[in-house]
């Protein structure tokens, strides 16, 4: 099983692709935070990669801070709330 790739074009859907990453993470056993952080970043592909590169600054975040900037930043204008 490999995690999906996120490009952040807002077309995609942020939340399923969270979900997957962590049925990935639960069907592989990885509960180290570190590891997964490292996993997730290795998903984002195109403005998504740019986007994180900014975000970081070069300083580990956290999942939690990583997924609530994703979806200020990406979120799909066209989805409800």
């Amino acid at each position: 099983m490999n995690l999906p790739l996120l490009h952040g074009n807002w077309s995609e859907d942020l939340q399923q692709h969270w979900f997957l990453c962590e049925v990935v993470w639960r069907v592989k056993q990885l509960t180290d935070a570190d590891m997964k952080v490292a996993q997730v970043v290795t998903t984002f592909r195109d403005r998504a990669l740019n986007w994180f590169m900014k975000f970081s600054g070069g300083q580990p975040k956290t999942l939690n801070e990583m997924l609530t900037a994703l979806i200020a930043k990406f979120k799909n204008p066209k989805s409800e709330s």
